[in-house]
C-alpha cells in the first residue's frame, strides 16, 4: 500500500486510485474545477509524485488548467489549489524536472496574495461588526491581531 507522508499527514493513495479511475476522464473535459474535482486532482498529482510518472500531455493539460484557476471566492478552493500546486512542486523535484518551476512558483505567489486579501477582508468585516455592535474591546483586539499579521 502506498502512503504519502509529510509531517503528521498520511494519505492512503490506494483509496484514491478508484476515485481517480472513475472520475478522471470527466475531469479531462473540464477547464474549471469545483471542490470535488480539486480533491480528485490532488490525489492524481500525489499519485504522479509517488510513482515518478513521466510528464505527458494529460499532466500538462491539467497543470495548465490548475494554473488558470481563478475561483478564489471559496476558501476551500484556494486551499485545495494550493495543496495541488505543492503536490506539483514535489512531483517536479521528484522527477528532477525544473522547467515549469517559475510558472508554478508564480501561481503560488498569486494564491498567497489571494489568501492575504481574503484574510484582510475578514479582519475588516470583524472590525466593522464590532463597531456596529459598539464593542470597542473586541474591535481593538481584532485591530491588534490584524496589525500583527499585516504590519
Amino acid at each position: 500500500m502506498e502512503t504519502y507522508t509529510s509531517g503528521c499527514l498520511n494519505v492512503k493513495l490506494e483509496f484514491g486510485e478508484g476515485l481517480i479511475e472513475e472520475y478522471f476522464e470527466q475531469l479531462l473535459l473540464k477547464t474549471n474545477y469545483d471542490t470535488n474535482d480539486l480533491l480528485i486532482l490532488h490525489l492524481y498529482f500525489l499519485k504522479c509524485t509517488l510513482n515518478a510518472k513521466a510528464i505527458d500531455n494529460v499532466f500538462e493539460n491539467i497543470y495548465a488548467n490548475i494554473l488558470e484557476q481563478n475561483n478564489f471566492s471559496d476558501a476551500n478552493n484556494i486551499h485545495l489549489i494550493q495543496r495541488i500546486i505543492v503536490s506539483i512542486v514535489l512531483y517536479h523535484f521528484n522527477i528532477e524536472y525544473y522547467d515549469l518551476m517559475p510558472q508554478t512558483l508564480s501561481a503560488v505567489r498569486e494564491i498567497i496574495d489571494e489568501i492575504q486579501d481574503f484574510a484582510l477582508d475578514y479582519y475588516n468585516k470583524a472590525i466593522n461588526g464590532a463597531e456596529l455592535l459598539n464593542d470597542k474591546s473586541f474591535r481593538d483586539r481584532v485591530i491588534e491581531e490584524k496589525n500583527k499579521d499585516f504590519p
